[in-house]
């Protein structure tokens, strides 16, 4: 199973006690919104840039960079006391999630054989 899947359940706990720096006029639930939304911005970032890397060759390697991008910029976050850099850090997260995930589930499809598609997609989701 992923570890860093299930982090943004975590961005009350991040918000209330890490984020401590916030400004006065950003809320605790106002935080936990802001991190919740740049999340999802960074995510359709991500996907708008996988339309410009689909003629770029070794799929493999994109995936593999994009997750170790998003594996730093989770550890970014949680390491930051800094309240803009830990926003920066669930955007960059988000959409290097969304790229090394579009990409992998494509190369899945595409490279495996009609009768070993639920297999292999039921294999993925299990690992990923």
């Amino acid at each position: 199973m992923t570890v860093f899947t299930f982090y943004r359940e975590l961005f009350p706990i991040f918000a209330a006690t890490l984020l401590a720096s916030r400004p006065a006029w950003l809320s605790l639930r106002g935080t936990v919104a802001l991190l919740t939304s740049l999340n999802f911005a960074g995510s359709v970032v991500g996907s708008c840039l996988v339309f410009l890397m689909h003629r770029m060759p070794h799929k493999g390697r994109q995936v593999l960079f994009a997750t170790v991008l998003y594996g730093g910029f989770c550890v970014l976050f949680g390491a930051s006391p800094l309240w803009w850099l830990c926003a920066l850090a669930v955007f960059l997260a988000g959409a290097a999630d969304a790229i090394g995930m579009t990409v992998r589930k494509t190369v899945i499809v595409v490279t495996t054989p009609n009768n070993l598609q639920g297999r292999a997609g039921g294999g993925d989701n299990l690992a990923a």
